[in-house]
């Protein structure tokens, strides 16, 4: 993560508060595929 960067440390403050993967098991799966993608993007962009 870039010094500076406030969409990447936004992203890094979400990561840590996010709930636990099983009391997300009803979301939707488009939006689950969604999420998923999101947040691959993210982590490569804010390496």
């Amino acid at each position: 993560m870039g010094a500076g960067d406030a969409g990447c440390a936004s992203f890094a403050e979400a990561r840590l508060a996010r709930p636990p993967a099983e009391t997300v098991a009803a979301v939707p799966p488009h939006w689950a595929d969604w999420i998923a993608d999101l947040d691959d993007r993210m982590t490569g962009t804010c390496r």
